[in-house]
């Protein structure tokens, strides 16, 4: 198969939907995940250390 070149970029013309700036998401937003995930990280980490001083 040859590969041709676009005179244009094919998305040119793409037309997205309007995104509302409220989000009505139901899940965590990235800061709220990165905060909980840090926080278990070090829980897991504690765990660890007092388990390895056993």
């Amino acid at each position: 198969m040859e590969e041709e070149l676009l005179d244009q970029a094919p998305a040119a013309h793409l037309r997205r939907p309007r995104l509302d700036y409220e989000s009505h998401a139901t899940g965590l937003d990235r800061n709220e995940l990165g905060a909980r995930l840090d926080r278990h990280a070090t829980y897991i980490v504690a765990a660890y250390v007092a388990g390895a001083a056993r």
